[in-house]
């Protein structure tokens, strides 16, 4: 069944999410515990950016070498081995510190997002007809994800210390690897098959895939994603960091960034509504509006002194 094989890369999916937002509300204090600069703890959340690069172009050639199945296996062991190293962090000197988060963050970007990729391969290979809606479902379960991180990280942290909801989220996120190994990521019947009429444009798909660097909407919308990206590579690092005037546990500030999740997963299932009845036009206008929104509200916060938020507790 098409479903029984989707759960556990959904289920791998969200658990990938948890852990990307995991290391930003947690990992700016044991940094400038270990005597790290700001600059130092922003060029670490950049090797995860950097990491998800170098596996985005690697992963043609690692699916031509390994196949899909072990491609993703390989991604949820070395995401086991990210979640190690970081949360090992904890009992690592201050000397080598800053290189050993750079490594972790490199094998936990290179990890994540080949494992990401397989999955939209594999996804969009069951389902044929409504990827637009496919995605959109995908995406909020990344936003359920990216919510979970940060509460439930909070909370092991509470229990003991930074080093627990890496390695509970690493153990998690590992267990759907004996179904995917004995059953694949996508069906044997597909793999094995022969050539048909539509393998054999292969190449001329590739051109035109190379001629989208041309086309101006293409280029707008990557352009939109990236300055996406920025934001959140700017919050990374400096969030955490500012709300510590508020005197906040580590289950509250855990909270403060599942908020942005919270509408990474509803507006994901807006565009999968949009996607369903075929409105894109009104979706795009609709995202034109937010992000103006967004641009005037959402770092309003940065500038306001605690009084606002906790007036009876400073």
């Amino acid at each position: 069944m098409k479903i029984a094989r989707i759960l556990p890369l959904a289920y791998g999916y969200l658990w990938t999410a948890a852990l990307v937002n995991l290391s930003p509300p947690f990992y700016p204090a044991l940094a400038t515990a270990r005597g790290l600069a700001a600059w130092e703890s922003g060029f670490v959340f950049s090797a995860m950016k950097i990491g998800m690069f170098l596996g985005s172009v690697s992963m043609n050639k690692m699916i031509s070498c390994f196949s899909p199945t072990r491609t993703y296996l390989i991604g949820q062991c070395l995401t086991l081995l990210y979640c190690g190293l970081f949360g090992m962090l904890y009992w690592i000197p201050a000397k080598i510190f800053l290189w050993l988060s750079i490594l972790a963050m490199l094998i936990g970007g290179f990890s994540m997002i080949i494992q990401n990729i397989t999955m939209y391969a594999a996804v969009t290979l069951l389902y044929s007809t409504k990827r637009g809606t496919l995605i959109a479902i995908m995406e909020a379960i990344f936003g359920i994800g990216l919510m979970v991180g940060p509460i439930v990280g909070g909370a092991l942290i509470g229990l003991w210390a930074f080093p627990l909801p890496f390695f509970v989220a690493g153990m998690l996120q590992i267990l759907p690897f004996p179904f995917i190994a004995l059953n694949g990521v996508t069906p044997k019947e597909r793999l094995a098959a022969s050539p048909t009429a539509h393998d054999t444009q292969a190449p001329k798909q590739n051109l035109q895939l190379r001629r989208l660097i041309l086309d101006p909407i293409f280029l707008a919308n990557m352009v939109t994603l990236m300055l996406a990206w920025v934001i959140i590579g700017f919050n990374d690092p400096t969030l955490a960091p500012h709300t510590e005037q508020f005197n906040l546990n580590s289950v509250e500030l855990g909270a403060v960034f599942m908020i942005p999740a919270i509408s990474y997963a509803l507006g994901s299932l807006t565009a999968g509504l949009f996607c369903h009845l075929e409105e894109p036009v009104f979706g795009v206008r609709l995202d034109c509006a937010h992000r103006i929104w967004h641009g005037g509200t959402i770092h309003l916060f940065l500038f306001l002194p605690p009084e606002v938020y906790y007036g009876a507790r400073v």
